[in-house]
């Protein structure tokens, strides 16, 4: 239970069904615990990863299906280094995940210093890089995909048009 300035005493033994996607939900979610106010900076902090990593490990393995079960992404969270998941990130960003995900349930979230840390990280990237080399790992991705697809269209319209010139003979 937790106590919020307008709303009072709030009680989180309400069942609430499982959504979202798998690699990005918070372990409680996934094992259809009561979720609190840490699952979701848990699951933002996967969501962070992603997108400045480009993967995550437990969800670049695949098992024999094509995705991993609940109960194999839950252990490969469980036995990755902070570190090795956090490679890249600011020292503070680790030291705040490893924070998260070792809290206690009934902890209530320290807002005030979540937001200085992230404001922090923010404030020492801007200033560590120029802002033209600012770019997301993910973005990379895409522009990779879509430059791959206008490659194969081109491909494509060469192979048609040499197939009009044989035609032509």
């Amino acid at each position: 239970k937790f106590l919020y300035r307008k709303s009072g005493e709030i009680n989180y033994n309400n069942r609430v069904e499982r959504c979202g996607n798998r690699y990005f939900s918070s372990t409680n979610s996934l094992l259809d615990k009561d979720t609190l106010p840490y699952d979701d900076i848990e699951s933002l902090f996967y969501i962070l990863i992603y997108f400045f990593q480009g993967a995550l490990p437990w969800k670049s393995k695949k098992n024999g299906n094509n995705k991993l079960s609940i109960n194999e992404i839950i252990n490969l969270r469980n036995t990755s280094d902070p570190y090795e998941i956090c490679r890249g990130f600011p020292l503070e960003f680790i030291k705040l995940y490893e924070r998260v995900i070792k809290r206690k349930n009934d902890e209530k979230p320290d807002y005030k210093s979540i937001i200085e840390c992230f404001n922090k990280i923010k404030t020492d990237y801007a200033k560590s890089l120029h802002k033209d080399e600012i770019k997301l790992k993910w973005i990379n991705v895409m522009e990779e995909a879509v430059r791959k697809k206008k490659q194969e269209k081109l491909t494509q319209k060469q192979n048609k048009f040499l197939a009009y010139l044989i035609d032509m003979e």
